[in-house]
């Protein structure tokens, strides 16, 4: 949050780092609105509460980048993305 913590409007965004997924997603693997749910990719996992929206693409998940470890510690999203740079 070296940026994107001094911006009011970002802070003010979310109240807590959520993984918003749509409806349809959320009922075929079970999850309802607020239920703690891990995400997991090849290089790692994130917990997150659900946010069950339908301006959530079907088959897409949204997860807030400026929830780091320093704001919310299993929930970065730094831990599911390829650790890939620009040089």
């Amino acid at each position: 949050m070296g940026r994107t913590g001094f911006d009011p409007r970002l802070m003010a965004h979310l109240p807590r780092p959520t993984v918003a997924l749509n409806p349809r997603d959320a009922a075929t693997l079970g999850i309802a609105e607020g239920d703690l749910v891990q995400v997991t990719s090849a290089t790692g996992a994130m917990l997150r509460l659900a946010e069950v929206t339908d301006k959530q693409p079907p088959g897409e998940v949204f997860a807030s980048m400026h929830w780091n470890g320093a704001w919310c510690g299993g929930g970065a999203v730094g831990r599911v993305i390829a650790p890939h740079v620009d040089p």
